[in-house]
Parts: structure tokens; C-alpha cells; sequence
């Protein structure tokens, strides 16, 4: 189950794929910085779809977005 001390560590947990790529880990991006970035792209792209008349459930795409990494708080 994700709780709280499991999630705020996630902004000082760098993405592995950065660190196997060899960007030193004070440059990496971390988890929370990720998740924020997807939440912003999803809620822009949502907000495109919807002015092109598709019809988007926003509040399902933000949660989605915020938690698809989720599992990275109990796998770090």
C-alpha cells in the first residue's frame, strides 16, 4: 500500500535510466519530478483533446498520471 513516508522519499530517488545512461545523480531527475512532469504534459494534452471536441475524463488522467509511477515507492 502507498502511504506517505513512502511517497516523499521519491524526491531524492533519482530514475534509474538517467544513472544507467551515465548522468551523474546530482543531475538525474528524480521520481517527483517526473510524476509532476506528466501530470503537466497529460492535463495540456487533455485540455487540446477537449478543444477539439473528444471527450476526456480529466480527473481519471490526473490520477492516472500522478500514481503511474507509484510502484517505484515500493521497488525504489
Amino acid at each position: 500500500m502507498i502511504n506517505i513516508e513512502k511517497i516523499v522519499p521519491l524526491k531524492n530517488l533519482p530514475r534509474t535510466g538517467w544513472l544507467i545512461e551515465g548522468v551523474p545523480q546530482a543531475f538525474a531527475e528524480n521520481v517527483a519530478e517526473h510524476a509532476f512532469e506528466v501530470m503537466i504534459i497529460s492535463y495540456l494534452i487533455s485540455r487540446e483533446l477537449t478543444e477539439r471536441g473528444v471527450s476526456i475524463d480529466l480527473g481519471k488522467i490526473m490520477i492516472m498520471s500522478l500514481f503511474h509511477d507509484a510502484e517505484e515507492a515500493l521497488t525504489t
